[in-house]
């Protein structure tokens, strides 16, 4: 019985992991997805064997998950991140850095650390595209590190990730309007463009459209969906990456496709 755990199980990028495990393995898995948010509450989620809530940064609830499947995991996703966002990359501080990667990145390591990870599987973006650039901040740098860790073992792999639509780019996307406004000259010119003289809705609807017509012309394709990230989940299980160099499997709308190299930041 392979054991998965799915760290984010509620999100978007979870709900993928889990529903194409449940797919690729049938009744071969058993699969515990973890969450967290501001309190706990009775949470089902489907396609789970069992769900589990707890911060994932702390001591006290990676034990709680050793407690629930063991020592040993086959499949671990981590599908959780947070950071300061809404400014360009190469702005960002080292505190923001640091910050960022409390959640996004170091969890990771404490994972590979303190449990037997046949494969641990990030997430990242294309923080290279100039939308990207201009609004991921601090989150370039933990997607970055992200990446280079990817590229140090057989046992890490990584989905690579055009757009898609969920809560967090929602909050991105409010966040930029918000800061486009009360910065006035002082925020980037690239993210004024897109909200100056405009509606939120307007300004957001035009840079979805900026960031997916780069996404077209650069990657092939853009729309990731609910769908696209399904066939990356189920590319990514079909490959063995212990005869595969190239881990990261990348998806753009409903283009998916593997990759060797990690992207460097700009």
């Amino acid at each position: 019985m392979k054991q998965i755990v799915v760290v984010g199980g509620t999100g978007v990028a979870g709900t993928a992991a889990i529903r194409a495990s449940r797919e690729h393995f049938r009744d071969g898995a058993r699969i515990t997805a973890v969450w967290f948010g501001r309190k706990e509450e009775s949470v089902a989620i489907e396609g789970a064997h069992s769900v589990l809530f707890g911060d994932v940064t702390t001591a006290a609830t990676r034990e709680t998950i050793r407690a629930a499947v063991g020592d040993a995991i086959d499949i671990l996703f981590f599908a959780t991140a947070r950071g300061d966002v809404g400014f360009p990359i190469v702005e960002t501080t080292p505190a923001q850095i640091a910050e960022a990667c409390v959640v996004s990145f170091d969890p990771l390591l404490a994972f590979e650390r303190e449990f037997r990870c046949e494969l641990l599987v990030a997430y990242s973006t294309f923080y290279r595209l100039t939308v990207q650039q201009a609004t991921y901040g601090a989150m370039g740098h933990a997607k970055a590190r992200i990446e280079s860790w990817v590229a140090e073992s057989p046992r890490h792999a990584c989905i690579r990730a055009g757009a898609f639509d969920s809560e967090s780019s929602r909050a991105i996307g409010l966040l930029l309007r918000r800061m486009a406004r009360d910065q006035g000259d002082a925020v980037s010119p690239l993210l004024r463009d897109f909200f100056e003289g405009r509606t939120t809705q307007e300004g957001l609807e035009r840079l979805r459209a900026t960031a997916q017509s780069e996404e077209r012309e650069t990657l092939g394709d853009s729309g990731t969906g609910p769908e696209g990230l399904l066939d990356a989940h189920r590319t990514l299980l079909a490959t063995d990456f212990a005869k595969e160099p190239r881990r990261f499997v990348n998806v753009a709308g409903r283009k998916v496709w593997l990759s060797a190299e990690p992207q460097p930041l700009p």
